[in-house]
């Protein structure tokens, strides 16, 4: 018997295929916190670039930042002082200025009010700051005006004298170097803002400003539509917060009290022996200075006033540096110096290595530190500058073909140097000496000849001589113009990149991203 095979069910048909149903509320909700969230983090990255900026300065001459130097003092800074830049905003110098502005607010803005008036759009402004100004006797035009920050009824409470000592004001002109074009217009060469206002911000804090006498009229100095090297110092000085004053040795019964420094530059006329008493008597105190640049005129005779350095370990010779080089019609010779600053003194430490050229006649030095003078008055004597190869001290200077032989002086040479009476033996102690610098050419500041590199050497010198260590190395920022030249070549490749090839592209791109989501 056979068994009956169950017959197989039939499957029943798919159900039809039904939409899923979109949740639109979970969705909106979603999206809704997605933004928020964005909003959120969005908010976050600003608080937190707020309240931890960081700049990288990547540009040629370091435009956008602060030396270590004036850092530090920021730092260090205890009071609210107030900054205003007052500047017309047309102006090719107010990118600088306002850029000043802006590196010191970054730096010290718990510490710093600062603020930036034009004069031609702000003038009510502006002469609320006149009047200011005018308390403190300043006459306020375009530059820098710094002060304490201050409730009005405070500056104006507060006697004339002790108002002038809280302010200081930077004129725009002494914070600019110009040189002139081919065309003879004026052109930036460099901007001097940051030693000037830092040194303004530190008058202000500490209430001091130092007081430079220029002993001009022992001086004979090439002078052009520029000026001269006794220009060149004044402007210097001026920039670096100091007070210039002359000085008349021959009208004086001693070098003034409130003297810091006492600069002799390109002297012709030497000291009479009354004159040399009161500068010995002046070189013995404590925390003074003296600065001279030797002239290098032919004939010249100046024994008393190389008596008073050679009693101080630093002997001017009666040579001047030179070296020789062949032409086709004979020898030849050269008496601008390529020198290399040396490394033994602050004053150099930031420019160490680096070869300059030094215009004019110069003369060597000798330095006699076993001399009976420093070695019993504790004199620390140091070289700054050293000619490099090739060059030596002639005594035949005036030949016209000279030679080195046996009478001259050779290498090693020096042609600047500097002297410290009672110098501490550990450089991290500070003590009231007096300091000096000899520099054995009296062209180096002068405005035609006036390299970057000079320029930096002398300010360091006066600020080493005021004991202003701290300012060593805020050198002025160089102004250098950059032109690309690009020929008809590269301007047509230029062209067919940025107006056809990149164009089509991000079109075709488009196409494919288009097609690939069509399919």
């Amino acid at each position: 018997m056979s068994e009956e095979i169950p017959p197989t069910p039939e499957t029943p048909p798919p159900a039809p295929d039904t939409p899923p149903t979109i949740q639109r509320g979970k969705i909106g909700i979603n999206v809704s916190v997605q933004i928020l969230l964005g909003l959120v983090l969005f908010a976050i990255i600003n608080y937190l670039s707020i309240r931890h900026f960081r700049q990288w300065d990547k540009t040629y001459n370091r435009e956008f930042t602060l030396s270590e130097d004036t850092l530090s003092f920021l730092k260090q800074l205890d009071k609210k002082l107030s900054i205003t830049i007052i500047s017309r905003k047309d102006s090719q110098e107010h990118k600088d200025m306002a850029q000043l502005a802006d590196s010191f607010h970054r730096e010290g803005r718990s510490k710093l009010k600062i603020d930036i008036v034009d004069p031609n759009k702000d003038l009510e402004a502006f002469q609320k700051l006149a009047m200011e100004a005018d308390r403190s006797h300043i006459q306020l035009d375009l530059g820098i005006f710094v002060r304490p920050t201050t409730s009005t009824n405070e500056s104006a409470d507060r006697p004339a004298g002790e108002a002038g000592k809280a302010t200081q004001y930077i004129p725009q002109a002494s914070l600019f170097r110009y040189t002139a074009d081919i065309n003879q217009r004026p052109v930036l060469a460099g901007f001097a803002g940051e030693a000037a206002l830092t040194s303004a911000l530190m008058a202000v804090a500490r209430g001091d400003q130092p007081i430079v006498y220029l002993v001009a009229h022992k001086s004979k100095l090439r002078t052009t539509k520029d000026g001269n090297a006794n220009g060149t110092i004044i402007s210097m000085v001026s920039r670096q917060n100091m007070k210039v004053l002359p000085l008349s040795l021959d009208q004086e019964p001693r070098i003034p009290e409130d003297a810091n420094a006492v600069f002799f530059v390109g002297m012709i006329d030497d000291f009479d022996e009354r004159e040399l008493s009161m500068v010995r008597d002046y070189w013995h105190g404590k925390r003074h200075a003296l600065f001279f640049m030797l002239n290098g005129q032919a004939g010249l005779n100046t024994p008393l006033v190389e008596k008073f350095l050679a009693e101080n370990g630093v002997v001017p010779q009666q040579d001047r540096v030179l070296r020789t080089y062949g032409t086709a019609s004979g020898t030849e010779k050269l008496f601008e110096v390529k020198s290399t600053f040396l490394d033994a003194s602050p004053i150099t430490m930031p420019q160490k290595g680096t070869v300059t050229t030094i215009p004019g006649l110069t003369r060597s030095l000798k330095l006699t530190p076993e001399a009976e003078k420093p070695r019993t008055e504790n004199i620390d004597i140091r070289a700054l500058l050293s000619p490099t190869t090739g060059y030596w001290g002639e005594m035949k200077y005036l030949d016209v073909s000279p030679q080195a032989d046996e009478g001259d002086n050779l290498p090693p040479l020096y042609i600047a140097a500097s002297m410290e009476r009672g110098a501490s033996k550990d450089a991290q102690i500070s003590v009231d000496s007096s300091r000096m610098v000899v520099i054995a050419n009296s062209s180096l500041l002068d405005p035609d000849y006036l390299l970057p590199q000079n320029y930096d050497f002398a300010s360091s010198c006066f600020n080493w001589l005021l004991q202003r260590e701290n300012y060593i190395g805020i050198n002025p920022t160089p102004k250098t113009m950059f032109s690309v030249k690009v020929s008809d070549e590269q301007q047509g490749r230029i062209f067919m990149l940025s107006t056809v090839v990149l164009p089509l592209t991000v079109f075709l791109l488009g196409i494919a991203v288009w097609g690939a989501r069509r399919g």
